[in-house]
């Protein structure tokens, strides 16, 4: 409750200034607003978050330390990452600089312990992660970063999925019994509650990429401690799961991109929201079929960690083929017609475009990542054979198979 009414305040507070001082977002051809817009609202999400904090600890002292010395690397990459926020909403970064922050800030989780090394799978079997522990973490965390950070299209899109995501990952910390991360994770909710007072449609505020990063970072990092069965031993599925909404909509932006042959990160305006608005659905109604479809995600994530059964597989798999209709229904993968009229509206020439996700182009890149691993990895092991058993070497030392695998140099090569 602190956090949320001091999230309210200060995003009031943050309007006032940025209409004052003239900052925000004009209309523009990639943007749904079509008046001036004051933004930099994340720091009512951000000041929410940290009151929420600081107002537990006088009842829950011991907590309130472990948060300290647990948390101090997240805690520490939220200011760093604020900071590019704020820096980008007023002056502007290109997307080297802004990366540059992002790297920064997960490089100060990771230097403080929090480094997924081990991921199990819910149906059993684990991954030692070894050498790519790291680099997975800066994958996971930088993705989920840029995934919220793009997800902020519409009034209240991002900051209702964050919600939505951050619920459920709150429910997972209480039935896990970890009530630093309860606090943490009720302290961010809060936070965005109060801020969606003033970006709920019709928005009076947007919260710029001082919220969108600052989320963004929040949830990748959160999850993972959420989803850890011991330090660096984490669940994968759930996460992936519950953030199925941000992570899908970037998954499918950077396919149709390529697939048009253009930059995977240059921003455009074909994202989810983007074609649910082109169907003729209101701004509203928009965000609600978003809204609903992140809440199932996130209600099969919960039954998944709570084992009920195959039930939780059962929704997600539904939750999927749905997901594939509406993919389907929005026309994403169909393919588009141009064609060319006389001035008698004759048609004289009609080409076909490809699908913005085209199925087919995908599955053949697929094809031959895979035939690429399986002919450099062959390569392998003819030079093993030719090396140690075709008798045209006299190598001082044997090395079986299985101990030329497993080498590093077989990871490396792929």
């Amino acid at each position: 409750m602190a956090s949320l009414l001091l999230a309210v305040r200060v995003t009031y507070q943050v309007r006032k200034f940025a209409l004052k001082r003239g900052i925000g977002e004009a209309p523009a051809a990639r943007k749904i607003h079509t008046t001036f817009m004051p933004h930099m609202g994340g720091l009512g999400i951000f000041a929410g978050f940290v009151f929420g904090i600081v107002a537990a600890g006088p009842f829950f002292p011991q907590v309130f330390k472990q948060i300290l010395s647990d948390y101090w690397g997240i805690l520490t990459a939220s200011v760093i990452i604020l900071g590019v926020g704020i820096y980008d909403d007023l002056k502007g970064l290109d997307a080297k600089r802004k990366f540059f922050g992002q790297f920064v800030a997960v490089s100060v989780i990771v230097a403080s312990g929090c480094v997924i090394r081990e991921v199990r799978f819910s149906f059993g079997g684990e991954v030692q992660l070894g050498i790519w522990a790291i680099p997975v973490t800066y994958l996971w965390i930088i993705g989920v970063n840029n995934a919220v950070n793009l997800l902020d299209g519409l009034d209240g899109l991002a900051a209702g999925v964050s919600l939505i995501a951050g619920a459920a990952l709150t429910v997972i910390a209480y039935q896990s019994g970890n009530w630093p991360l309860v606090i943490l994770l009720l302290s961010l909710t809060g936070g965005i509650l109060g801020f969606l007072k003033y970006n709920y449609h019709p928005a009076s505020i947007f919260m710029g990429d001082t919220g969108s990063l600052f989320l963004g970072l929040m949830l990748a990092s959160l999850s993972v401690k959420a989803v850890e069965l011991k330090p660096g031993h984490i669940g994968l599925l759930l996460p992936l799961v519950i953030l199925a909404i941000p992570i899908g909509d970037t998954s499918v932006a950077v396919f149709r991109r390529l697939n048009k042959g253009k930059h995977p990160f240059k921003p455009d305006k074909d994202h989810l929201h983007h074609r649910l608005i082109y169907l003729g659905l209101t701004h509203r109604q928009a965000v609600h079929i978003i809204y609903l479809a992140s809440a199932l995600y996130a209600l099969a994530g919960l039954m998944i960690y709570k084992q009920t059964g195959a039930f939780g597989e059962i929704l997600l798999i539904i939750v999927i083929v749905l997901s594939a209709f509406g993919l389907k229904r929005i026309g994403y993968l169909e393919a588009r017609k141009t064609t060319t009229l006389y001035g008698d509206k004759s048609v004289i020439r009609v080409k076909r475009e490809l699908a913005p996700l085209s199925m087919s182009r995908i599955t053949h890149k697929i094809i031959l990542a895979f035939a690429d691993v399986l002919t450099m990895n062959f390569a392998l092991i003819a030079t093993w054979w030719l090396r140690f058993h075709s008798g045209w070497f006299h190598p001082l030392h044997q090395i079986r198979i299985d101990q030329f695998l497993m080498t590093p140099v077989v990871v490396l090569i792929t």
